[in-house]
């Protein structure tokens, strides 16, 4: 069990980070990201695995006779690997998105892969164990990063918005920990190298409600406000807050 789940802990997690990236426009997935995603997730997996094995381990052996009259039981174990392994996922995604609140991550994790452990449960009655797995992973995948991006937007105060073209943006939360912007393999935010842009060309925080942008390529700072609309090459980037939307 603990390999199994450890290594769909690695494919789902797999997913949410290069879809992250995908919105960001970074390649979909890095060297370091790799490592993590491939280091956190055999650890996510094997962690729920046998965290929820020896749970289910132990209650079995305790309400052996219970567990032999309602079968439904048996299934418990299996709801547990999988809420673990969402709330575990969902923690996980903060170190792959600024300023996302990983306790609450967690916590939507968690509903992320009890839904994910019901769509394993209904797709293993129909087709089986192993499309079970899959389809229960793409599920979980699909649940979490529907939950974190529901907490991203209830604990959002102040958020970088970047105009791609007139029909499509990215909306990035702003917070203590500066977003990144450049063309390094590690930045929040990424701006072609071909058209001249480094490894890192602004830094955006928000503390004690405002917003600063060190701009390493001139050298200064802004304090920049709800609404201020910045060009940075071919993009158009906006500044939103709290209080621009209350006005």
């Amino acid at each position: 069990l603990g390999l199994w789940t450890a290594l769909l802990a690695v494919f789902a997690s797999g997913m949410l980070v290069a879809g992250q990236n995908y919105l960001t426009r970074r390649p979909l997935i890095s060297r370091k990201q790799l490592g993590m995603v491939v280091g956190g997730g055999l650890a996510a997996g094997l962690v729920s695995g046998v965290v929820s094995q020896y749970f289910f381990s132990f209650g079995a052996a305790m309400f052996e006779e219970l567990v032999q009259k309602a079968p439904v039981l048996l299934k418990l174990g299996q709801v547990i690997c999988w809420g673990l392994l969402g709330a575990l996922l969902g923690f996980g995604m903060g170190f792959f998105i600024p300023n996302l609140a990983r306790t609450k991550a967690g916590a939507a994790g968690l509903i992320g892969g009890v839904i994910g452990a019901i769509a394993f449960l209904v797709a293993m009655k129909l087709a089986g164990e192993l499309p079970g797995r899959f389809i229960g992973t793409a599920v979980l995948g699909f649940a979490i990063g529907l939950a974190v991006a529901l907490v991203e937007r209830l604990a959002r105060e102040a958020a970088l918005i970047v105009h791609w073209d007139p029909n499509e943006q990215t909306v990035i939360n702003l917070g203590p920990e500066p977003v990144v912007l450049g063309s390094g393999s590690d930045v929040h935010l990424y701006l072609p190298r071909e058209r001249g842009f480094p490894d890192v060309a602004a830094l955006v925080t928000f503390k004690d409600g405002v917003v600063q942008m060190d701009n390493k390529l001139s050298g200064t700072v802004h304090t920049l406000h709800g609404g201020n609309k910045l060009e940075i090459g071919s993009l158009i980037i906006e500044i939103q807050t709290d209080v621009q939307n209350q006005t």
